[in-house]
């Protein structure tokens, strides 16, 4: 049977007294590469290398727009939250809060409304009013 060792144990001490029997030995392990897979992505790393060795400029320039086309989902993403909030009421409970961000989602999105909320916290867009218990509605302001 395999054994595992003891995560409590540290890097240092590793004896046969110390090993345990797996607990699902038999289940293939995920995350785990095969080899032909792990040479595949070792040769692509390397022509990537050599392409930023022979044409800096041009990676350097690709690099630039990967990252300005990033900023732009996020610009655009950042807009539709707060067009959302512009249609919310002034002053909002956080269940209600909720609901209205639920309402408005796309359906088949996996997103978690309460990020949306704090997020919307970030920018500055919404406060909570804590002698109130509301949040309150900035971009209304």
């Amino acid at each position: 049977m395999p054994l595992r060792r003891l995560h409590s144990l540290g890097p240092a001490v590793f004896t046969e007294g110390n090993l345990t029997p797996m607990a699902h030995h038999t289940r293939r392990r995920r995350g785990k590469f095969t080899d032909a897979r792990r040479q595949h992505i070792i040769r692509e790393k390397q022509k990537l290398k050599v392409r930023w060795e022979t044409n800096r400029e041009g990676m350097l320039k690709r690099s630039e727009g990967g990252g300005k086309a990033t900023a732009k989902v996020y610009a655009e993403r950042r807009d539709t939250l707060v067009g959302w909030l512009e249609t919310m009421p002034l002053r909002m409970t956080k269940q209600d809060l909720i609901r209205e961000f639920e309402l408005r989602m796309a359906g088949g999105r996996e997103v978690n409304p309460r990020s949306l909320i704090e997020k919307m916290r970030l920018y500055g867009k919404i406060r909570y009013d804590e002698e109130t218990g509301l949040w309150n509605n900035l971009t209304k302001a």
